[in-house]
């Protein structure tokens, strides 16, 4: 009986689940139209197949946002990551020692995050972005701003992890890294571990993380106090699971802020009442440990049409089902928040830049994924919408932005989507 019941359940869900149209195209032409212009690629394969398609046999597009939380729902069981960006294999799925070992670092830090770091920390960043405001102020255009965000968030990210201790050279390593990635993370090709092991790509990328370990070990064992890392120490955090959640953190820490604050910058440069709004928001609160909502929606918004972490890629554990949608065992699965923000049902004007949606607006599930979603969604979120609406809140009431030409800045997507060498008008407000 009972299994007359599992055979009549399996045909009653392949019934309720259909396989995604394909575009047609081999690996080879997918991964030259991909090249070409990749968001435009993307997006141009939703709308003339739908939010669920196969970009070439076994690659496929995921932008319906209930199959996208799907996926990203049951990551480490039904649908793996296969590596990250500290250049380890991860396809590891629940059970697994070290996948349970990094989860439970992950559990670590978010419970360590307490509300009087916080606090500190925003008043800390506050000031320090006034000064960067002041400095672009009295330069009157701004050609690196990308740079010194990343510079600026580099600094806070030592300050909010080590406290006190003295973190020689970290800021040039997580450079160095990032780097030295670039042309790993920017190919659509993922090589197998033996050719992975004579590649100079991956050579001078080891050899940087290396250099940033060491770094950071020194660093946890220098003396001082305060900071995340003595919260976690004093959990019982084992040293090398700390060494290796610094290094990810680190590295999340740099471009992807630099990268939203960039874009956040763009749009209230080229909608000058939406900024005028929110300076006089930041005002009438007169806090630097919070930020009023107009500054919320600007950051939700900015992120909403250019999220920094536009890709996501998950391997299928064999055949899986996500939504309505039964995907072909084992393949690749490509989430798209930057085409799900502009393509969710729930999004009026899609293209259009207007904070004000975000009064009354509450997203669909897996139609708003900034941080992603899921088990293996941004540990930091918390931290970086912190540090996110900080700084935003300061440069807004701070600076008078334009843009000098009469075009915005385009998509660099080689690695995070960031403002191609965007350059601004800067004047006190």
């Amino acid at each position: 009986m009972s299994g007359g019941t599992n055979t009549e359940a399996e045909a009653d869900g392949a019934q309720r689940t259909r396989r995604p149209p394909s575009t047609g195209h081999s690996p080879a032409r997918m991964v030259e139209a991909y090249e070409r212009d990749r968001l435009t690629h993307l997006r141009t394969a939703v709308e003339r197949h739908g939010p669920v398609v196969e970009l070439s046999p076994g690659t496929v597009l995921v932008t319906d946002p209930e199959a996208a939380h799907d996926v990203l729902r049951r990551t480490n069981t039904d649908f793996l990551t296969a590596a990250n960006l500290m250049l380890e294999d991860m396809e590891t799925r629940k059970g697994d020692p070290v996948l349970e070992e990094w989860m439970d670092g992950r559990r670590r830090m978010q419970a360590a995050m307490a509300t009087d770091l916080f606090t500190d920390h925003r008043r800390w960043l506050a000031e320090q972005t006034r000064e960067l405001a002041a400095r672009w102020a009295r330069q009157g255009e701004v050609r690196t701003a990308v740079d010194d965000l990343e510079r600026m968030m580099g600094r806070s990210f030592v300050r909010f992890w080590f406290g006190t201790r003295t973190v020689p050279q970290i800021s040039d390593a997580v450079s160095t890294l990032l780097k030295a990635l670039l042309p790993i993370v920017a190919s659509p090709f993922r090589f197998p571990a033996p050719v992975r092991k004579v590649m100079p790509r991956y050579a001078r990328a080891h050899r940087a993380r290396r250099r940033l370990v060491d770094g950071i070990r020194e660093a946890v064992a220098a003396p001082g106090t305060g900071g995340l890392v003595d919260k976690l120490v004093a959990a019982g955090t084992p040293h090398e699971l700390l060494v290796r959640m610094l290094v990810s953190n680190g590295i999340a820490s740099y471009g992807v802020p630099a990268a939203a604050l960039s874009w956040s910058m763009t749009e209230l440069a080229r909608h000058p009442d939406v900024a005028g709004e929110t300076a006089e928001a930041v005002r009438a609160l007169g806090r630097d440990d919070e930020a009023p909502d107009e500054v919320r929606h600007v950051l939700d918004e900015s992120l909403r049409l250019w999220p920094p972490t536009w890709l996501l890629f998950r391997n299928a554990r064999g055949e899986q089902s996500c939504g309505e949608w039964r995907l072909p065992a084992d393949c690749a699965v490509m989430v798209s928040p930057y085409v799900i923000h502009r393509t969710a049902d729930c999004y009026e004007d899609p293209d259009v830049f207007r904070p004000a949606r975000w009064r009354d607006l509450t997203p669909e599930r897996g139609a708003f994924l900034p941080f992603g979603a899921g088990p293996r969604m941004c540990v930091g979120a918390r931290l970086a919408r912190a540090e996110l609406e900080t700084v935003l809140a300061q440069l807004t009431a701070g600076l008078d932005l334009g843009l000098p030409g009469p075009h915005p800045p385009k998509p660099d997507v080689q690695r995070i989507m960031t403002p191609t060498d965007p350059v601004f008008t800067a004047r006190r407000r």
